[in-house]
């Protein structure tokens, strides 16, 4: 089982650099092989420091710690492949296939959006959820999920349908398609009031009073 982690969108210049840095250090004969080998192993690890550093300062990356039987990436996608376990800082998601798409105008690798295929479970903030399909579209941040979708939302407000949409940034959700729903209502004390006024009283039937 491979366990990893990356960056969301890491700057491979950087990287790159940092590497040659650490492999050009000059060795010299053995007499002078320490004096020579000490200030350029200073700095490559310079190098590096400030590669990292200016990677993860700069805000826009994210750490991603996960987990899967097979890995394989090529210069159009990531693909992580049996048990896969993603683990993000505002949820979780967890499928048989995760496919991360990178973003093809992008000067760096960046993931455009992520496709999740196979017994799909999620959590993005306070929303919980099962499907057979999910789409992570990194842009504007909209989880579009397809197939079987359960979702727990809130303390205890529950959805099937076969299609739910969920925007990450505004909060806003959509579901369609045979929805159906399970959702706490509580009254105020206005409706209340009102209820217990209207309560329902037995009326006795007339009398009758003719001496039959």
């Amino acid at each position: 089982m491979m366990r990893y982690r990356w960056l969301r969108s890491v700057p491979i210049s950087l990287a790159l650099a940092a590497l040659l840095a650490v492999g050009v250090a000059p060795v010299e004969g053995q007499n002078g092989s320490n004096a020579a080998a000490k200030p350029a192993a200073s700095k490559s690890t310079e190098a590096a420091s400030a590669a990292s550093t200016e990677t993860a300062d700069d805000g826009s990356d994210e750490w991603i710690d996960g987990r899967s039987d097979e890995w394989a990436e090529t210069a159009e996608k990531r693909t992580l492949t049996g048990k896969v376990r993603i683990n993000r800082p505002d949820g979780y998601l967890n499928a048989d296939l995760v496919e991360m798409f990178f973003d093809p105008d992008a000067t760096e690798q960046t993931v455009d959006h992520t496709v999740a295929d196979g017994n799909v479970s999620l959590k993005e903030n306070d929303v919980v959820a099962t499907c057979d399909h999910a789409v992570f579209t990194e842009g504007n941040n909209v989880i579009t999920m397809t197939g079987s979708v359960v979702v727990l939302f809130g303390k205890s407000d529950r959805m099937e349908c076969e299609k739910f949409v969920y925007d990450r940034r505004t909060g806003e959700r959509h579901g369609s398609g045979n929805v159906k729903f399970r959702i706490r209502y509580t009254q105020s004390e206005d409706e209340k009031a009102a209820g217990e006024d209207t309560t329902s009283t037995t009326t006795e039937p007339p009398t009758d009073d003719s001496g039959d």
